[in-house]
């Protein structure tokens, strides 16, 4: 039986209660995170990251990036307290944590990102 289609809401979370990513393969090069910083100085953080429940569905206070993690390291470090992140409609399962995390860097590759 398929599961129904994941919907996606918008929270804003204490940026303290999101865990990096326990497998980030993205690779980050030195250019990728100066753009990155200029990116966020200029424009500062003009989209939301992406998270998984990490303990329990609900639970805000411990979720775990899909994608994000530079952008989350980089307002952590400008003394950021709070973060809009998107979340879903319930618990992704690792198969699809890992799915959607590499579908999203590669979307970023694609268009030439790199700084995540």
């Amino acid at each position: 039986m398929k599961q129904q289609r994941i919907q996606w809401r918008q929270v804003e979370v204490d940026i303290r209660n999101i865990i990096p990513t326990e497998k980030n393969y993205k690779i980050k090069t030195a250019l990728g995170r100066e753009r990155l910083k200029e990116s966020l100085k200029s424009y500062g953080l003009a989209s939301s990251v992406s998270c998984n429940w990490h303990k329990a569905f609900g639970d805000l206070k411990h979720l775990m990036l899909i994608d994000g993690n530079s952008r989350v390291e980089e307002e952590k470090a400008n003394g950021t307290k709070k973060i809009w992140v998107a979340v879903p409609s319930r618990k992704l399962s690792a198969k699809e944590f890992q799915e959607m995390s590499a579908m999203l860097d590669a979307a970023v590759a694609g268009g030439g990102g790199g700084g995540g």
